[in-house]
């Protein structure tokens, strides 16, 4: 099916809801302040948090259904057009695995590490110290297998409902701070450039034979090295949130070109964030948070890569995405 064209410009607006009253909260302050503003786009993180019909074990919050439906239809009566985001494969839960991989273990990419340790902050940085076969030995970010044909009878059937909720003609499937890539027994000897590539084709054409757009967040596909050569040569280095040096990012010449890549930085920074993607093809939103002048510095330089490309069709907006208290938007 033929894919919704992008609008231009795309003012987006990213946050997390999980019971009804988060969702009302956020939709209707987005309404009130933010599409007067000029926000056009409201990327709404359900995930696990409303009450699937299809699995209805695998529910973490409280949404019901029509008031999603109702919500989505007031946004585009504002002029603001709902994207739901739900996170397929990486992000099946935080520290601590989610419903999905409580109750179905044989799915997870690293049964070994035990929940409720976050490595960040600690000596090592990023990138947690290896066990005695080589692997990681904690865990931020549980990952279902990406070799597992399986995963996608639980992850497909929910994608499709939120699309049937929701009537989007762009859904968001996550994937950002996908690390735990060839880690178990079944995907060591793949290249996790293969196999991160061979999962983004895959949710691509399904949403395409439904005639959804595709959003993702582009991190994984983002190498740093061609800024910072030397990176994996210092001491206990590994790859930080958005960008990769792992080899993640060789894959972004084997998938579609009609994804939307979500670049985000929060911070100051003058690696290309979205120059990178831009400079393979891809059509990109650069992405912000809580700082008025690291959003403008990464839009201002977002500008020039697009220029430099001579693609300015390929920058068509920027996301401010919430990852604090929804209400203070």
């Amino acid at each position: 099916m033929e894919l919704n064209p992008i609008k231009q410009p795309i003012i987006a607006l990213h946050g997390g809801v999980s019971s009804n009253e988060s969702l009302l909260n956020f939709v209707n302050n987005v309404i009130k302040y933010m599409a007067p503003r000029g926000v056009n786009t409201c990327v709404i993180e359900v995930d696990y948090s409303f009450k699937m019909k299809c699995f209805p074990e695998l529910c973490e919050g409280s949404i019901d259904p029509d008031v999603l439906a109702k919500a989505c239809d007031d946004l585009r009566a504002a002029g603001v057009e709902p994207i739901p985001l739900f996170n397929t494969f990486g992000h099946q839960g935080w520290t601590s695995r989610n419903s999905l991989l409580r109750a179905h273990p044989e799915l997870d990419e690293t049964p070994w590490l035990e929940d409720g340790k976050d490595f960040r902050g600690g000596d090592f940085e990023w990138y947690p110290p290896l066990d005695e076969k080589g692997r990681w030995s904690y865990a931020y970010n549980p990952t279902v297998c990406l070799s597992r044909e399986d995963a996608y009878d639980y992850f497909f059937p929910i994608i499709d409902e939120l699309i049937e909720i929701t009537k989007c003609k762009t859904f968001h499937v996550g994937m950002d701070e996908v690390y735990l890539i060839s880690q178990c027994e079944r995907c060591r000897n793949i290249p996790r450039h293969v196999l991160f590539g061979r999962m983004i084709n895959k949710v691509h054409d399904h949403l395409a034979e439904k005639g959804v757009r595709m959003m993702m967040w582009g991190d994984r596909l983002i190498n740093v090295l061609r800024y910072e050569p030397t990176w994996m040569a210092r001491p206990g280095s590994h790859t930080h949130g958005d960008f990769d040096d792992l080899g993640t990012f060789l894959c972004v010449d084997d998938i579609p070109k009609d994804i939307l890549m979500v670049a985000w930085h929060y911070g100051h920074c003058d690696y290309g964030f979205a120059e990178d993607l831009l400079d393979h093809g891809h059509t990109v939103l650069p992405a912000a948070w809580d700082d008025p002048e690291n959003a403008r510095y990464l839009w201002e330089n977002s500008k020039k890569a697009a220029l430099k490309n001579n693609a300015p069709e390929r920058l068509p907006g920027m996301v401010l995405c919430c990852w604090s208290d929804i209400n203070q938007i």
